[in-house]
């Protein structure tokens, strides 16, 4: 959405390496960024955002989500699903005080995680043609079993989609897995 909103992420971006490096905890972390973003006048403006850390021991995910659209995981077996957001905030920006919480989620042998922001799902190829979650919960299904393959696959799949259409919003994804 143009250089103010590139310049927003690159402050973003900036602030959350700060609060991941001075506290791992995600959640005391999604806290610290959230007070500061609160509290440099952004104006109307909010942030979703999510954070993932991956305990590669453990094999765990400890997701937070200031009001961000839920991960995406397919299971070995094939299964799909979006990933319980019970405790899930609000974008940041939004209440300054605000104390995010983080789910523990086990990583299973052969799950494929992804994260993608909205300029996904909210492609389109005309006025009221969206590309939407079920079409992209459907390709994740059906995709290739290579994270990278896969994303590859779904920006191909949205291209073909919007049939030319110029992209209303950035699209971002983020994917791993754990070997089989």
């Amino acid at each position: 959405k143009g250089v103010p909103a590139a310049l927003l992420s690159a402050r973003l971006y900036s602030a959350a390496r700060y609060h991941l490096l001075t506290n791992p905890d995600p959640a005391e972390a999604m806290n610290g960024l959230n007070s500061e973003i609160s509290t440099t006048g952004l104006g109307h403006r909010f942030i979703t955002c999510a954070i993932v850390v991956v305990d590669t021991i453990n094999h765990e995910a400890h997701l937070v989500s200031a009001g961000h659209l839920l991960p995406i995981r397919r299971r070995l077996s094939g299964k799909v699903d979006e990933i319980d957001g019970e405790d899930l905030g609000l974008p940041l920006g939004i209440i300054p005080d605000q104390k995010f919480v983080a789910v523990t989620v086990p990583i299973e042998r052969g799950d494929m995680w992804l994260l993608y922001t909205d300029g996904v799902n909210e492609a389109r190829r005309s006025q009221n043609e969206w590309y939407e979650t079920k079409r992209l919960i459907d390709f994740v299904e059906t995709g290739p079993l290579e994270v990278g393959n896969l994303v590859r696959g779904i920006m191909d799949d949205v291209n073909s989609y919007v049939d030319g259409h110029a992209q209303s919003d950035d699209i971002c994804m983020v994917g791993f897995q754990r070997n089989p």
